[in-house]
């Protein structure tokens, strides 16, 4: 993720560091939480397995890991005139088979890190992806805060969340039009 002028490793941010929203803002996260989502990857069921997102997948400049419930951001003129928006959010699981994303074997004793924030923005992570970061007690009820079927206004765009299956027409139509030119 962006910290500062450098790109650094969500594991090693720490609570003075700002991270770079898409908003343009400097973002101090209200919280870095890790803890240990499984000790072994037989453990690990398929619906909490990591995404592997191979370099360019979502603008990144770097493969990296993402889990199946995170919000990604991504943007298409197109999707305007069906969304009321260009920039819509779906389930980081909605991505799998999307541009070489697939399941990975996670790794041994595997730990997630969550970053809170004030107020809701994307931040950048792998050197162009941008993902949702929330407040806390958004993040906690997220199934009441983010609603598939109104816009939100986050830092200085609106954004549309995705239904799966609206982000599985949207992936589609990206991958077509990625495809005619």
């Amino acid at each position: 993720m962006r910290c500062g002028a450098q790109w650094r490793a969500v594991e090693e941010l720490n609570p003075n560091d700002t991270v770079s929203g898409t908003s343009g803002a400097r973002l101090r996260p209200e919280s870095l939480h890790s803890e240990t989502i499984w000790q072994e990857p037989f453990n690990c069921p398929n619906a909490a397995r990591p995404l592997l997102v191979p370099v360019g997948a979502l603008g990144n400049t770097e493969p990296f890991l993402l889990q199946q419930e995170m919000r990604v951001l991504l943007s298409d003129r197109d999707a305007k005139e069906a969304f009321g928006t260009a920039h819509v959010t779906v389930h980081a699981g909605d991505l799998i088979g999307f541009r070489g994303i697939s399941v990975a074997q996670p790794p041994k004793m595997a730990r997630l890190f969550r970053i809170t924030t004030r107020h809701p923005d994307f931040i950048l992570i792998a050197g162009g992806a941008q993902v949702l970061c929330q407040p806390r007690f958004q993040e906690l009820l997220s199934a009441e805060v983010i609603s598939a079927d109104k816009l939100q206004r986050i830092g200085s765009r609106y954004v549309r969340h995705l239904t799966h299956e609206e982000a599985d027409t949207f992936l589609l139509l990206m991958e077509n039009d990625v495809c005619a030119h």
